[in-house]
């Protein structure tokens, strides 16, 4: 039996973006990885807490966002050769035959 998936496929040269949204008051943060950023060891790419109500990301949020920046950051160096593929959902029936009908004319 042969089936067939709906992918999206994009490299990490797409990659560019990452959201972290707050468990409280529902923010997303937005962080753009291509941004520069200081070469000290003690900087932190992600922060620490909301900036809207303040309060603290779980404690696993923020280590782990800045240790996939760094994987971001070592790969980008082979740029197309790694991608990530996401699973499609399959489109329901009723909403494909919808989005081709043709109007009947007179």
């Amino acid at each position: 039996m042969l089936t067939m998936h709906r992918q999206l496929r994009i490299t990490i040269d797409e990659l560019r973006y990452i959201a972290i949204t707050c468990p409280d008051c529902r923010t997303a943060v937005t962080l753009d990885m291509t941004l520069p950023t200081p070469d000290n060891t003690g900087y932190s790419f992600a922060p620490s807490k909301c900036p809207v109500c303040f309060r603290e990301y779980d404690s696993a949020i923020r280590p782990n966002v800045n240790q996939l920046w760094k994987l971001w950051v070592a790969l980008r160096q082979i740029g197309q050769r790694v991608s990530f593929v996401i699973d499609l959902p399959e489109e329901k029936t009723a909403e494909a035959k919808t989005d081709t009908q043709i109007p009947a004319t007179r």
